[in-house]
């Protein structure tokens, strides 16, 4: 197997909030790591404002190169959540109540849902729904596209429980620690990517001194990965230090 081969995933996070900076985006590498360990790459993010032409854009050109997009934000009952709207018109679906959120929304609430409140019950028209993973909201999934909410702690439940539909294995890494600086090692590096263009070999320098770095290899098949180390170690020899260093 190879990284070409995987499944490629990219994701459209929504809202101002993250874009003025007010809060951080912990939903992305909440997905990355998901993905990770079923078997699939998040290879591309994109993020909007609440902003319906915006959104309308930018989901239709990752619609042209991904088969499987997870959005994120958007979903409550205010006036600035418009996501479902944008979806629903990138999708070229009608926009609908559905009878089965309402449902589960007056069995939680305990009650009839104010006009409100029912904004949240919207979906594009003919999306599939997959309830359990927190409370009334559900899993929204239309033409490959995943709708969830934007809060992290709802956002983290929704994505653990869609686990059992991604059942790729996870992708095998290691890591090595360094210290020495990036440049010195930065041309047989790079000779050892080429001799391995499947495998990822990231560096990540840590701001110390003495320099350290962190070199990481990640490949679908763990033999590939101890193949690359293998070299690393042998290349970077008088420079490998213990992590906890």
């Amino acid at each position: 197997m190879s990284l070409e081969s995987l499944k490629k995933v990219a994701m459209l996070a929504i809202g101002d909030e993250l874009l003025r900076g007010d809060i951080s985006d912990q939903n992305t590498p909440y997905l990355a790591r998901f993905l990770v360990q079923h078997g699939a790459i998040l290879e591309r993010v994109v993020v909007v404002p609440d902003d319906e032409e915006q959104i309308i854009a930018e989901l239709r050109r990752l619609k042209e190169r991904y088969a499987l997009i997870f959005t994120s934000g958007g979903l409550g009952p205010t006036h600035d959540d418009v996501t479902i709207e944008a979806i629903s018109a990138a999708l070229k679906r009608e926009v609908v109540i559905s009878p089965e959120i309402k449902a589960q929304m007056e069995h939680f609430y305990g009650g009839d849902i104010k006009p409100a409140k029912l904004r949240m019950a919207r979906m594009p028209a003919g999306s599939e729904l997959l309830f359990g993973a927190f409370r009334w909201v559900p899993v929204i999934i239309c033409e490959g596209v995943y709708i969830l909410p934007g809060v992290p702690e709802i956002f983290a439940k929704c994505i653990d429980f869609l686990s059992p539909h991604f059942a790729g294995s996870a992708l095998a890494g290691q890591a090595v620690y360094l210290q020495v600086g990036e440049s010195l090692i930065a041309d047989e590096l790079t000779s050892i990517q080429k001799r391995h263009p499947e495998a990822v070999i990231g560096s990540y320098p840590f701001m110390e001194d003495p320099p350290r770095l962190k070199l990481n290899v990640v490949h679908p098949e763990a033999a590939e990965v101890a193949a690359v180390i293998a070299e690393i170690k042998a290349a970077f020899a008088p420079y490998i230090i213990p992590q906890e260093a």
